[in-house]
């Protein structure tokens, strides 16, 4: 069985009214000590979603609208695991590569433990990769690259940074989807990082978050082995 000392940091937003399926739900979910949240239709889903990152999503397709979900769009940056309880008219005729495992209705309490053992090591994995340390750096060089202009950035400061991003701020928000391209010390002797990345996302005052999109070798060990060090001990195996 998953330790619960690992699974109570995880959560997962179900997306049903089916009071069968969100009894099984919950009494797996109470096993492994795994946090539901249930939303009986979209328009609550999609709030709570905007409040909170969830590590696991469920959603199941009787429900009028269920392809909605904000976590099914292709262009979402969210990189958690999708469950899809489908009914027999269902299974066949669900295409959506943001889907991680299929579970067909009648859900039944023993596929959907095994399903929620196997997408386990999925959670944990993006967990540690999405996982944020504060840095509090100013970075020593950077560049935004936006509509084919490149402009220096007198100051950007980076606020914390994972390995497969960062948040950092600016004197000026940041285009959505420009290039930003950046160097930076990390702390304690942690070595000189080059990153260039997406900005995904820019909120006053003047706070970006970028998602890397080409971070070199040398670079990728030194962010690694230094987030490593400041790994939390339950993520440190």
């Amino acid at each position: 069985m998953i330790g619960p000392s690992i699974m109570e940091r995880f959560s997962a937003l179900v997306l049903s009214h089916d009071l069968d399926a969100l009894r099984i739900i919950n009494k797996t979910f109470e096993e492994y000590g795994l946090e539901a949240n249930i939303a009986r239709n979209v328009r609550d889903a999609n709030e709570l979603l905007k409040d909170r990152r969830f590590d696991l999503a469920i959603c199941d397709y009787d429900l009028p609208g269920a392809q909605q979900l904000a976590y099914l769009e292709p262009g979402c940056a969210w990189r958690g695991m999708i469950f899809a309880l489908l009914g027999k008219e269902q299974q066949n005729g669900i295409q959506s590569q943001r889907i991680h495992l299929r579970l067909p209705k009648p859900l039944t309490q023993g596929l959907f433990s095994k399903g929620l053992r196997a997408a386990y090591a999925t959670m944990a994995y993006e967990r540690r990769a999405a996982l944020r340390y504060p840095v509090e750096v100013d970075a020593s060089w950077a560049e935004l690259i936006h509509q084919g202009e490149h402009n220096m950035i007198g100051r950007a400061r980076i606020l914390n940074v994972s390995r497969t991003g960062m948040c950092l701020e600016t004197p000026e928000l940041l285009p959505q989807h420009a290039t930003m391209r950046a160097t930076f010390e990390l702390p304690e002797n942690g070595g000189l990082i080059n990153v260039e990345g997406e900005v995904v996302w820019a909120k006053s005052p003047a706070k970006s978050g970028v998602r890397f999109t080409k971070v070199l070798a040398v670079s990728q060990k030194r962010l690694t082995d230094w987030l490593e060090s400041k790994m939390p001990r339950e993520f440190s195996t």
